[in-house]
């Protein structure tokens, strides 16, 4: 899968239903260096994408706006550099203190 997202400008994961619990495949896209979109149903969202240049966030009802969401231009080498750098943080130490924090 990984040379699939690095020959994409953007990777979209526009889930509508409630089973969407995190996403992976938008970690994976990241970590590739590319540009994603995904529904506000992707449990990811707020974590991975939410303020993010590289990322938009689209209501899951909103179908009509995912055309323009990936017209909104390619994305350059430093983006892709940008990109695997933001991901680099979402490790599985930094989601254990997450979980454990959640947890208490």
């Amino acid at each position: 899968m990984p040379i699939w997202y690095r020959v994409a400008d953007v990777f979209c994961l526009p889930s509508r239903g409630p089973g969407e619990t995190w996403g992976l495949a938008v970690n994976e896209a990241l970590a590739c260096g590319c540009r994603v979109i995904v529904s506000d149903r992707v449990g990811c969202a707020e974590d991975l994408v939410e303020g993010q240049p590289f990322g938009r966030i689209i209501p899951a009802q909103k179908s009509s706006l995912w055309a323009d969401a990936m017209r909104d231009g390619s994305r350059s080498q430093s983006d892709g550099e940008a990109i695997v750098q933001h991901i680099r943080n979402w490790d599985p130490e930094r989601f254990s203190t997450a979980l454990k924090n959640t947890l208490k």
